[in-house]
């Protein structure tokens, strides 16, 4: 099917109530352009053999923008494969000039005139079970270049592979730049109830030099304050009520996932049961607007191993902090600015190390560490951060009180051996005497006795239970006067 035949399709699908499903059949559809998307859509295909294909890398696959619609809700899409145009790694023609372009799902909102008192919102956004790959911009790009919210949105069990851009330069000029090239991005001002599991987002290099989108997942806002320099005038955004649960994030530019970046305060944010490796610069990385004592967040049972070494081997890039600031930027964990945070249960183990040749912990290295944080009111609890170039967990120098940093040693894993009981001597014991029997008084046999009276013979049997009485003198005995009867 051509990219009208199956615009067709979607618009045909909404009914009257502005509702409907449109299934894509099966095989590989080649658009030519976007398909635009309506609210109250669902759009799915057939998981594996529903394949929409562009190959020119200016062109998003789907997109829901807000033109004459109002903003994008009660969307969900699924089962679809979106393949993009990328075929290599050093192919710098296959990519898009801008992040908002060559992306596998585009959301783009941007501030219409409103009524009093109405708040335009995005809501109500499923994608689940799709694939994304060889796309040359995001893989899914929520973005906005207003203050507009966007709340209960989930993206779920999707997979983005060999996603991106080649970046020439190690740092980007400037926003719009390979810093915003992300496989999930969340570009804005305000998001609450956001869903995140799941999903895998890795790029397999071919060589060393070689790379994928700038990160995994991020949460990055869409301002700044760098030109106000007094705190209390700042502008602050949030990510609120999130979770970023049990996703795979390897082989990006910079870092696999960031909670939060910029001026937006995480507040009730989770980030559980996430693996991220092999990545350039942070496994998982935090920043916060500095000083700003607002909001909570959770960061627990990650698995965070190899990552920063390429940030650290790829030339031009300073290992020297003093030369260049983002070189401290590296290992497992990096909270940077971050108020009242539980850091638990983590592994952050081998970051730093592969191609910096190091086999241990080297203390005099600001960088690379398993967990490094500064902020206020944090809580280290029961980490393991073993075999990373720098300390394992390192308290970040900064314009903060250590103090309000609390650090939990895990207990240890060496198992207590169990006490020795030495064993006795063996002891024959000495028998007991056998005790002697005691006398035993046999029992009188017991008599019969034949009594004949008439035809009736009685034979009563009598046993003596008692010694027999003494016979008075002079009197015979009813035994001896039967004996004499008896035998004469």
């Amino acid at each position: 099917m051509t990219a009208d035949e199956i615009q067709d399709l979607i618009d045909a699908a909404l009914g009257p109530d502005g509702s409907g499903i449109a299934t894509v059949p099966a095989g590989q559809h080649v658009l030519n352009k976007a398909l635009r998307l309506r609210p109250g859509l669902r759009l799915r295909g057939l998981a594996g053999q529903t394949v929409l294909r562009t190959q020119n890398p200016e062109v998003n696959h789907l997109e829901l923008i807000r033109g004459d619609d109002p903003a994008p809700h009660n969307v969900k899409i699924s089962g679809l494969h979106l393949l993009g145009p990328r075929t290599s790694d050093d192919i710098t023609d296959q990519v898009s000039s801008n992040a908002d372009k060559g992306c596998g799902i585009r959301v783009f909102v941007k501030q219409q005139p409103q009524p009093d008192g109405v708040e335009q919102v995005v809501k109500n956004i499923t994608i689940e079970k799709c694939r994304i790959e060889n796309v040359s911009g995001c893989g899914i790009r929520f973005d906005t270049r207003e203050d507009v919210l966007m709340k209960d949105i989930r993206i779920l069990n999707c997979e983005l592979v060999q996603n991106g851009r080649p970046a020439e330069q190690p740092k980007p000029p400037e926003r719009s730049g390979p810093a915003n090239y992300k496989d999930i991005l969340f570009y804005g001002t305000r998001f609450e109830d956001i869903v995140i599991q799941g999903n895998t987002c890795v790029f397999t290099p071919t060589d060393e030099s070689a790379y994928g989108n700038d990160s995994g997942i991020a949460f990055v806002a869409n301002f700044d304050n760098r030109g106000e320099p007094d705190p209390a005038k700042w502008r602050l955004g949030y990510v609120k009520n999130t979770q970023i649960l049990d996703n795979t994030c390897s082989g990006h530019r910079r870092h696999g996932i960031i909670t939060n970046y910029g001026y937006l305060v995480a507040d009730g944010v989770t980030a559980r049961g996430n693996t991220c490796h092999d990545n350039r610069w942070v496994g998982l990385y935090v920043n916060t607007a500095r000083k700003v004592e607002k909001g909570n967040l959770a960061i627990e049972e990650n698995v965070c191993h190899n990552n920063g070494y390429g940030g650290l081997a790829r030339p031009g890039v300073s290992t020297d902090p003093a030369q260049d600031s983002d070189a401290s930027i590296r290992g497992g964990i990096v909270l940077n600015g971050c108020f009242n945070s539980q850091i638990a249960r983590n592994q952050c183990n081998n970051n730093g190390v592969p191609s910096a040749g190091f086999t241990g912990e080297d203390t005099t290295k600001d960088f690379a560490a398993g967990i490094r944080v500064r902020g206020l009111d944090l809580v280290l609890d029961a980490n393991v951060a073993q075999n990373n170039l720098a300390k394992g967990i390192q308290p970040w120098p900064g314009p903060y009180d250590e103090a309000r940093i609390q650090i939990i040693e895990p207990a240890s894993t060496t198992p207590t051996p169990e006490p020795v009981t030495p064993t006795p001597e063996p002891v024959t014991p000495t028998p007991e005497p056998e005790p002697e029997p005691e006398p035993v008084t046999p029992t009188p046999e017991p008599i019969s006795m034949a009594t004949t009276t008439g035809t009736t013979s009685t034979t009563p049997t009598m046993t003596e239970t008692t010694s027999p009485a003494k016979e008075e003198p002079g009197r015979e005995s009813w035994f001896k006067r039967l004996l004499r009867k008896i035998f004469g």
